[in-house]
C-alpha cells in the first residue's frame, strides 16, 4: 500500500461519488459507518500529536493485513494542502474534523469495495461505506465483515453493558451510522422541509443541509441520519433510515408531480430561468450554481429535457464545488477566479442540451 503518492490517492478519490451507475431520482448517495477505538488509548482529541502518530502507524500497519480490506492507498492530512483536504470533504470521504486533525490523523481507502477508513478523525478508526441507492444491507455487510476481522487484530474498546465505546456518546452502543442524501426540491418549494426535520427528529434521527447547515440551502440536498445508536440493533437502525428515507423519496416524488399537474406554468418558468442563467453567465458562485443546477435537475426527472441527463448534472454538482474546481485548474484560486472557471465548465456542459416542450404546458 503506498503511502505518499498524493496525486494517485485523489484520482482513486474522484470517483468515489456519485456511486450510482443508475442515478436515482431523489436519493444520491447513501453510505454506513461504523466508529471503533483502541483500548485503553486516548481518544484522537485527547491524544499528544506523537500519540496519534504511533497510533496511526499501527492502525494502517493492521489495516494492511486484513485479508477481506483490500487499501490501496493512505496518506495522513499533514501530507494535504488545503485544495485537497476540501476535495476529499466534496467526495464524502472525510469530515470536517478530520481536515482540522494535525499529525498522526490519516485516511486509507479501498477503492474497489468503495470502503474508506478515517484514522485519529473523532475516533481512531471510522469505517465507511457507500451504497448503491438505498441498499444499506450491502453496505453493512460490508462493514460487518470487515469489523470481524478487525476486532481479530486490534483490542477494540467494548463495554458489555453499553457497547462499542465511543468519543461522542450519541454513539455509543452499536457504534453505527447510516445516512442518505436527498435531493428535496419539491418538498423545499413547498415549505414543507422544517415540518419534516420536527419529525424525523421525534424518531431519532437527524436531517441536515449537505453543503450547509441551513436545511434552505440552495441545492435542496439534505442528508438523514441516525442520531444515537444506543438501545438499538444494527437491524432496526437501517430499517429504521431505510424506510423514512423512502417515504421522503416518494413524497418528493409526488411533490414533484403535484407541481407539474397544479403549477406547470411556475415550474417551467423555474427550470427554464436556471438553464438561462446557467447557459450564459459568466461569472456563478457556489450558490447560484447550486440553485440552478438543482432546478435543472428537477426538470430532467419530470421529463423537460431530451439529452440532459441525472448523471450529468449530478457530476456537476459535484464538480463545481470549490476543492474539485481548484483540483482541476491545478492551484489554489481566488474566488473570484473559480466563479469564473465553474461558469465556464457548466456553459460548456448545458452547451448542446435543450429542453423538450412537452407534458402540457406552453412554454414561451
Amino acid at each position: 500500500m503506498k503511502a505518499q503518492d498524493t496525486d494517485s490517492l485523489l484520482q482513486q478519490a474522484s470517483g468515489w461519488l456519485p456511486c450510482a451507475d443508475v442515478p436515482h431520482n431523489v436519493v444520491l448517495a447513501s453510505r454506513v459507518t461504523l466508529s471503533r477505538n483502541v483500548s485503553h488509548t486516548p481518544f484522537p482529541h485527547k491524544a499528544t500529536p506523537r500519540q496519534r502518530e504511533s497510533l496511526f502507524l499501527l492502525l494502517k500497519d493492521r489495516l494492511e493485513q486484513l485479508r477481506f480490506f483490500e487499501p490501496k492507498w493512505s496518506i495522513e492530512t499533514t501530507g494535504l494542502d488545503d485544495v485537497e483536504k476540501q476535495f476529499l470533504l466534496e467526495q464524502q470521504l472525510v469530515t470536517s474534523e478530520w481536515c482540522r486533525m494535525g499529525k498522526g490523523t490519516g485516511l486509507v481507502i479501498d477503492p474497489g469495495k468503495k470502503i474508506s477508513v478515517m484514522v485519529n478523525e473523532t475516533n481512531h478508526l471510522t469505517l465507511q461505506s457507500l451504497c448503491r441507492g438505498l441498499d444499506f444491507s450491502a453496505g453493512w455487510q460490508q462493514l460487518s465483515q470487515f469489523d470481524d476481522e478487525l476486532s481479530t487484530t486490534v483490542d477494540i474498546a467494548f463495554n458489555r453493558t453499553l457497547g462499542y465505546l465511543t468519543a461522542c456518546p450519541s454513539n455509543v452502543g452499536t457504534g453505527l451510522q447510516v445516512s442518505t442524501i436527498l435531493h428535496m426540491p419539491a418538498l423545499s418549494l413547498a415549505g414543507l422541509v422544517p415540518a419534516i426535520r420536527r419529525a424525523s427528529r421525534e424518531l431519532g434521527l437527524a436531517l441536515r443541509g449537505v453543503y450547509s447547515e441551513a436545511l434552505d440551502n440552495h441545492g435542496h440536498i439534505v442528508e438523514l441520519s441516525n442520531q444515537t445508536a444506543l438501545g438499538q440493533t444494527e437491524g432496526s437502525l437501517i430499517e429504521m433510515v431505510h424506510r423514512i428515507a423512502q417515504q421522503l423519496a416518494w413524497t418528493e416524488e409526488n411533490e414533484r408531480w403535484r407541481l407539474l399537474q397544479d403549477k406547470p406554468e411556475t415550474l417551467y418558468d423555474l427550470v427554464g430561468r436556471a438553464y438561462g442563467v446557467l447557459h450564459y453567465a459568466g461569472q456563478l458562485t457556489r450558490d447560484e450554481a447550486m440553485a440552478g443546477l438543482s432546478a435543472i435537475r428537477l426538470g430532467v426527472a419530470i421529463g423537460l429535457f431530451s439529452s440532459l441527463t441525472l448523471q450529468t448534472i449530478d457530476h456537476l454538482m459535484l464538480e463545481s464545488q470549490p476543492g474539485h474546481l481548484q483540483r482541476a485548474a491545478g492551484s489554489c484560486l481566488a474566488e473570484d477566479k473559480q466563479n469564473v472557471l465553474r461558469a465556464d465548465m457548466i456553459r460548456k456542459a448545458l452547451r448542446s442540451m435543450e429542453p423538450s416542450r412537452h407534458h402540457g404546458g406552453q412554454r414561451h
